[in-house]
């Protein structure tokens, strides 16, 4: 069931944005793990300033609400980061992730 992340989903996405990494062919990520930041960015994320839906244990998508480069008082919603665990991924996962993002 896609859903709408809470603090307790936390672990769980970490978990896959580390899987999202590793599956990254840019090297300079590789070596990353900066897990303070990520879980103040996650919580910050959580609270309002973005949002994440996930779909427990198979994927996730995460975006960030930011002012946009022409007004600082018009905000729009950037994606950060959009991942399915290779085992489920060609079935519906990644469609209704974005279609829970989009929507």
């Amino acid at each position: 069931m896609i859903r709408l992340a809470n603090k307790f989903d936390k672990n769980g996405i970490m978990d896959l944005m580390r899987m999202f990494r590793d599956e990254s062919p840019i090297q300079q990520y590789k070596d990353l793990n900066n897990v303070e930041y990520i879980s103040r960015l996650l919580d910050s994320l959580i609270a309002g300033q973005g949002v994440v839906y996930v779909e427990e244990n198979v994927g996730m998508i995460i975006g960030i609400i930011q002012p946009t480069i022409w007004c600082n008082k018009t905000f729009a919603l950037y994606e950060l980061a959009w991942y399915v665990k290779p085992e489920n991924r060609n079935t519906s996962v990644g469609y209704r992730l974005l279609s829970a993002y989009v929507l």
